[in-house]
C-alpha cells in the first residue's frame, strides 16, 4: 500500500456527526471505524483521526460548533474510573466554549489496537500471510506473551508516573538495550535483564524527581510501580484476558508483525531486524502494517458479528447507540448535547 493510495479520498467531509479518535488518516483508528460505520448505512458520519490525545482537544474546538461531535480517546493504562473522570472533565470544558460534544469517551481497552489482539482475530491472518496453519500462529503468540509482560509493566509504570509529574519531562527506556529486542539467532524476542530494567528506570526516577517542582507529585516511586505491576502481572499466559485489555495494542501488534515477519518470511525471506537501521525497521514495519491491516480490520468485523452478546460486541454496540444518539442533536441543542456518560 502507497501513501498516495492510502490517502486518497481519506479526508472527512461533511456528515451529521464527526467522530474524532486518535491516529493518523492510515491507522488502525480510521481504517476499523469507518469500515464498522459503513455497515450501519443509516449513519451520515465522518471520522477525523486527529494523531494525539492532545489534538484532540484542538480539533473539537475547530470543529465542534458546525455539528455534534464523539470523541474517543485511548485508555492508555488508565483505569475505567480514571478515564471516565477524565473524559467527563473535557467534555464539561468544552460546553463551556459552547463545542457540541455528544460525548467524550475513551476505549474500554488500552486502544483500539487491543480489539484486533485477540487470538480468534488475529491468528486467522497471521496463518494466512505468514503460510502457517492457525494452531502454530497461536503457539507462536502464547511464547510471546510471558516475554513481553515485564516491558508492559515497565511502560504501565512510566504512564502512572508520568501523570504525576506537572513540570517535569520523563524519558522512557531505551528500545535497543532495555526493552525486548528481537535475536536472529533464536528467532524471537529476548527480553532484558530485570535488574537493568530496574536501575534505568531508577535513573528516570532520579532526574524527574531533581527537576520536580512543588506542582509535581512523583510518588509513589517509579521503581515501586514497576515491580507491584510486574509481580501482579507474573503469571499471565495468552489464554488470560489482561493483556488483551491492559497492554499496549499498539505496541503488541508491531511485536507481533516482527516475530512473525522474521521467523516465518516476508517477501520470501526472513526479515532480520537486529539487523536493520532504525529508519529502515521503522520503513519496513509500517509496509507490514498496511498490508496486514484490512485482514485485521475484516477479520475483526466478521468476529465481532458472531460475539453477539459478548463484551466486545457490548463495547461496540454502544458506541454506536452513542452515534445514533449524536445524530439526533439539531439546532438549539448543540450548546448542552454533553452526555456524561464518557466510558464504554
Amino acid at each position: 500500500m502507497t501513501k498516495t493510495t492510502a490517502y486518497r479520498n481519506r479526508y472527512p467531509l461533511s456528515g451529521e456527526v464527526a467522530v474524532l479518535c486518535e491516529g493518523d488518516l492510515v491507522g488502525y483508528e480510521a481504517a476499523l471505524l469507518e469500515r464498522w460505520i459503513a455497515q450501519e448505512p443509516t449513519f451520515s458520519v465522518d471520522v477525523w483521526p486527529c494523531g494525539t490525545k492532545t489534538a484532540l482537544y484542538g480539533v473539537s474546538d475547530a470543529i465542534g460548533r458546525s455539528r455534534p461531535i464523539v470523541v474517543i480517546e485511548d485508555r492508555d493504562f488508565r483505569t475505567t474510573e480514571e478515564a471516565d473522570r477524565d473524559c467527563n472533565a473535557k467534555a464539561q470544558d468544552r460546553a463551556k466554549r459552547e463545542v457540541a460534544v455528544k460525548t467524550w469517551m475513551a476505549w474500554n481497552r488500552n486502544e483500539i489496537e487491543n480489539y484486533l489482539i485477540e487470538p480468534e482475530v488475529l491468528t486467522p491472518v497471521l496463518a494466512e500471510y505468514f503460510s502457517i496453519s492457525t494452531d502454530l500462529a497461536y503457539d507462536r503468540l502464547g511464547a510471546l506473551i510471558p516475554i513481553l509482560r515485564g516491558d508492559q509493566a515497565a511502560q504501565w509504570a512510566l504512564y502512572n508516573f508520568r501523570s504525576n509529574l506537572s513540570t517535569v519531562t520523563l524519558g522512557g527506556l531505551p528500545r535497543s538495550t532495555h526493552r525486548p529486542a528481537w535475536s536472529d539467532t533464536t528467532k524471537t524476542f529476548l527480553s532484558p535483564a530485570l535488574a537493568a530494567v530496574e536501575s534505568q528506570l531508577q535513573i528516570l526516577e532520579q532526574e524527574a524527581t531533581s527537576a520536580a517542582t512543588p506542582r509535581d507529585s512523583p510518588a509513589p516511586s517509579l521503581v515501586e510501580l514497576f515491580r507491584a505491576k510486574n509481580s501482579e502481572w507474573a503469571s499471565v499466559s495468552a489464554s488470560d484476558s489482561v493483556w488483551k485489555t491492559e497492554w499496549c495494542g499498539k505496541d503488541l501488534l508491531v511485536t507481533i508483525e516482527h516475530q512473525f515477519s522474521g521467523e516465518f518470511g516476508w517477501a520470501s525471506q526472513p526479515v532480520r531486524w537486529d539487523q536493520l537501521k532504525r529508519a529502515e525497521a521503522g520503513k519496513l514495519g509500517r509496509e507490514i502494517e498496511w498490508e496486514l491491516q484490512p485482514a485485521l480490520v475484516a477479520s475483526f468485523l466478521s468476529w465481532l458479528a458472531s460475539d453477539q452478546g459478548g463484551l466486545v460486541s457490548k463495547d461496540w454496540v454502544q458506541l454506536r447507540d452513542v452515534i445514533r444518539g449524536a445524530a439526533t442533536v439539531t439546532g438549539a441543542d448543540l450548546e448542552t448535547s454533553v452526555d456524561s456518560s464518557s466510558q464504554f
